[in-house]
């Protein structure tokens, strides 16, 4: 038996002389992939282009090039990251190739490690967004291709992105499609059906759940309005009695209901971060040393929408 081969130029993956269809392939097979649609060809191609260079820098720091590290680009911050974690470079996994012989698929992946006893599959993301439902798509598909269609370990690899934007790394949980969708989604592909539907296997929230929660946000929303109206009443009478004082010459007022402090104009002094990472660029200063890194918990976000409010999901984990 050969091993898989992969021709970057036609992006096509052989074994045996049989192909193997790409993860993106797939996805795009299945209209699984984010969509660019309207965007101008230039813009997406210098985007690419782009993308492909940070992807190979990153790649070549993970397999021991530290050229890239006081750059203060992407593999600065990802080599934050790993210092922070006290992750073990030369045990990382990078562009490695993994590969399905039932389903003929195959797919490189971006970046493999263990991480406190769990597997890391993870994807470098280079766009201005993150389209999550396509991405929880593409690491769950080579999440399936790692632990070999074993269910059991599927549930137990971990699935992050890591998105760099706006010279910032922000490390993403994303979520495990169910095991048997992405199996559904390959047979799908070997029976060469002309489409796929996803499916969930349970609801995330119970109707009444629901209707409670949107009971609970109509009544905070008017709550807030009902509360806007009595702040700005209160900001007018602040003021008046704010005007008072200084005519007056008086910092305290105390009655038997309330007690009034007026406090003078001071002046504050803070540092400027953006000046002081400039100093450290500047003078080619290794910044890991004073960066704090904060996790931030999970939480759940409630609103209500009306036809016209996108929806996106977000949850952040760490920023750099």
């Amino acid at each position: 038996m050969s091993e898989i081969i992969f021709d970057e130029v036609k992006h096509e993956y052989t074994r045996n002389r049989l192909p193997y269809i790409s993860v993106t392939q797939l996805m795009e097979k299945y209209g699984l992939r984010a969509d660019y649609d309207g965007i101008p060809k230039d813009i997406l191609d210098k985007a690419a282009m782009r993308g492909r260079t940070i992807h190979k820098n990153l790649e070549n720091y993970i397999g021991g090039d530290d050229s890239e590290i006081a750059n203060g680009g992407e593999v600065t911050l990802f080599h934050t990251y790993v210092q922070q974690q006290g992750l073990d470079r030369a045990l990382i996994q990078s562009e490695k190739i993994y590969y399905d012989d039932n389903f003929y698929v195959a797919g490189t992946v971006d970046l493999v490690y263990s991480q406190e006893g769990e597997l890391v599959i993870a994807d470098f993301k280079t766009t201005s967004i993150i389209h999550v439902d396509a991405v929880a798509w593409q690491l769950s598909i080579y999440n399936y291709l790692v632990c070999k269609a074993d269910p059991i370990m599927y549930y137990f690899n971990k699935l992050k992105a890591f998105h760099f934007a706006k010279g910032r790394l922000v490390i993403k949980d994303i979520r495990v499609i169910e095991f048997e969708q992405v199996e559904a989604l390959l047979q799908a592909h070997l029976n060469n059906a002309p489409s796929f539907t996803y499916v969930r296997s349970q609801l995330l929230v119970q109707p009444a759940d629901e209707q409670l929660l949107v009971a609970i946000l109509n009544e905070e929303q008017l709550l807030d309005t009902q509360y806007e109206q009595l702040k700005q009443r209160k900001d007018v009478l602040i003021a008046k009695v704010k005007k008072e004082f200084e005519r007056q010459s008086e910092y305290s007022y105390k009655s038997k209901d309330i007690s009034i402090t007026y406090v003078s104009d001071i002046t504050k002094e803070s540092l400027d971060s953006k000046k002081i990472k400039a100093y450290f660029k500047a003078n080619n200063i290794d910044i890991t040393p004073y960066v704090i890194q904060s996790k931030v918990s999970s939480s759940i976000r409630v609103k209500l929408l009306d036809s016209s409010t996108p929806t996106v999901d977000d949850t952040e984990e760490d920023i750099l």
